[in-house]
Parts: structure tokens; C-alpha cells; sequence
């Protein structure tokens, strides 16, 4: 029997440092909520003594209870409408045939290309054109749809086996019903898988919306 090729001690070296740097933010920010002002910026590295007075002072100083609950509310909408829209999209790309629908999927997926920033300033222009700034739409809204999401659904709907599809069809039900009663029950894995990379992209919703809910 063949022992397994092990790796060079460097590999594992460079996995290592490279394991410690991805954890390094993590753990200075559990220290840091437990040490004073001064320790953090004397460069402390070990956990204080002061978790609990910082966390009496956050909610002292600012709105926390006010926050907690407008991230609540918009991450859940955000993510809820976004998996609605998205799956919906990616279904219809998979089960409609049209000559056109793959020249519009390449273009959408050529958005992928242009960077978040370029489009915050024309957004933020539209949102003050449409009165939404300030407002839970004009926060939700950027995120609604995506392409990655929607190209992620396509392809989670290219493996569902079309014999179903067309047995559906055959006994009358529709495609919106099918979507509705089979594939989004038989879905909910993809859903989830859905879920965790749309919670990779919500750090957007720290970004722009941040401009969107101001007035000025």
C-alpha cells in the first residue's frame, strides 16, 4: 500500500503564516473590545478587563438599540427580496428558450466586470431624482438584483431535471406554479447557498446606502 505524497515543511509553513494573518483582524478586534483607548493604541495584544464598561459606554453614546434594529430589518428585506427576484430570474433564463436570452445573460454577466464604486454617484443621482434618499427603499434597492445571483440561480436550474418540468407541464401546471410549489421547495438548499454569498456581497449595503439615507 502506497503512503500519501506528503508535502514540503515550507507548504505548511506558508499555509500557516498565511492562516495566521486571515485570523490576526479577528482576534485584535475581540481584544480590542475588551481594553481601553490606551491600550489599543499602545499596541496591547492580550485581553483587558474592560468588556463591559466599553459595552455600557457604546450604548451610551450612540443609538445601538436603533441600529441593531435598522440592520436587522434592512439585511432581512435585502436578502429576502434578492433571493426572490434572483431565483426567479435565473429560473426563467433556464427553462424559457429564446434565441436572445444568452446575448442578455453575457451582458449581464459583463456587469460583473464594472467595480460597485463607478455606479454610486449616477445611483445616488437617480435615488435624489426619484425621492428616495433617507428612505428603507432607497437602502434596500441596489441590492436587490444581482448578476452573479442570477447566474447562480441559472445554473442551480440547469441541474434540475427538465422531466419534471415537462410532466408539470403535461398535467397543466404552470411555470409560475411550478416554481412556486416544486422548485422552490426542492430549492432550499440552493436558496441557502444563495444566502451565504449574498451575505459576502451586503457589505455594499455599508457603502452606498450609507449615501442614499442622507439628505445632503
Amino acid at each position: 500500500m502506497k503512503k500519501p505524497n506528503s508535502l514540503p515543511i515550507y507548504v505548511y509553513v506558508f499555509l500557516g503564516v498565511i492562516c495566521l494573518v486571515s485570523i490576526f483582524p479577528f482576534y485584535w478586534m475581540a481584544i480590542a473590545a475588551t481594553n481601553r483607548s490606551i491600550d489599543i493604541i499602545g499596541g496591547r495584544l492580550f485581553f483587558g478587563t474592560h468588556l463591559i464598561e466599553n459595552i455600557r459606554n457604546l450604548w451610551a453614546i450612540a443609538p445601538m438599540n436603533t441600529g441593531l434594529w435598522n440592520s436587522l430589518r434592512n439585511t432581512v428585506v435585502a436578502v429576502v427580496l434578492s433571493l426572490f427576484v434572483c431565483s426567479m430570474a435565473g429560473y426563467g433564463f433556464q427553462i424559457y428558450r429564446d434565441k436572445k436570452k444568452d446575448r442578455l445573460m453575457a451582458i449581464l454577466l459583463l456587469s460583473m466586470m464594472v467595480p460597485f464604486a463607478t455606479l454610486m454617484v449616477p445611483l445616488f443621482r437617480m435615488f435624489a431624482n426619484m425621492g428616495l434618499l433617507n428612505t428603507t427603499l432607497g437602502f434596500v434597492l441596489p441590492s436587490i438584483s444581482t448578476a452573479f445571483l442570477i447566474f447562480f440561480f441559472r445554473q442551480c436550474s440547469a441541474s434540475f431535471p427538465m422531466e419534471i418540468v415537462q410532466a408539470a407541464r403535461v398535467d397543466g401546471l404552470g411555470i409560475r406554479y411550478f416554481w412556486a410549489s416544486v422548485f422552490s421547495d426542492n430549492g432550499a438548499d440552493i436558496c441557502g447557498g444563495g444566502d451565504c454569498r449574498l451575505h459576502e456581497q451586503l457589505e455594499q449595503l455599508f457603502v452606498a446606502p450609507d449615501h442614499f439615507a442622507r439628505d445632503e
